[in-house]
């Protein structure tokens, strides 16, 4: 699977919750201890290579990336590629119970996969990708005419604060 693949009308899934790494970092930055299924998140991730080559086999992606630098920014390295724009609707965003809005948006570290798929997909298919690797993807947007990424809420577009988890920032 490519970056490359997009189309507007596709829908933008994730394999997972988001923000647990970022929420560990939080903590320990603060003095104290992560929560522990955030710890885990952050010093033992998953990366879901099996689950990218079972969505690709069973044609519901027709691209995907791994979050590593937080949702927003690899959306927007998957709107790049493709020449769209990605919107993604902030309620559907599976945020790690630990975690906030915010840092599911912009934490990386997470590895869930994003993806995109046909807007038609089987949901025969997604069940038997959650019986199968014990996931429950979310639907959190779609991709369309434009360029870049915007997040929904309720009350319209939400300002993006930041570009995401860069490795080589200063803490």
């Amino acid at each position: 699977l490519l970056r490359s693949g997009v189309r507007p009308g596709d829908e933008i899934w994730v394999s997972g919750p988001l923000g647990g790494a970022a929420a560990a970092v939080r903590a320990w930055r603060a003095g104290g201890d992560p929560e522990p299924r955030a710890r885990e998140r952050f010093l033992r991730p998953v990366p879901r290579i099996a689950e990218a080559r079972w969505l690709a086999r069973h044609e519901l992606a027709c691209a995907a990336i791994d979050v590593s630098d937080g949702l927003v920014a690899d959306a927007g390295h998957l709107a790049a590629a493709s020449g769209v724009r990605i919107e993604i609707d902030a309620s559907g965003v599976p945020v790690h119970p630990a975690a906030t809005l915010a840092e599911a948006l912009a934490g990386g570290e997470d590895y869930e996969l994003l993806w995109a798929g046909p807007p038609d997909a089987a949901s025969a298919a997604l069940d038997a990708f959650r019986t199968t690797f014990g996931l429950a993807p979310r639907r959190v947007g779609r991709a369309a005419v434009g360029a870049g990424v915007r997040v929904y809420g309720p009350e319209g577009a939400l300002p993006l604060a930041t570009r995401g988890h860069d490795h080589f920032a200063e803490p």
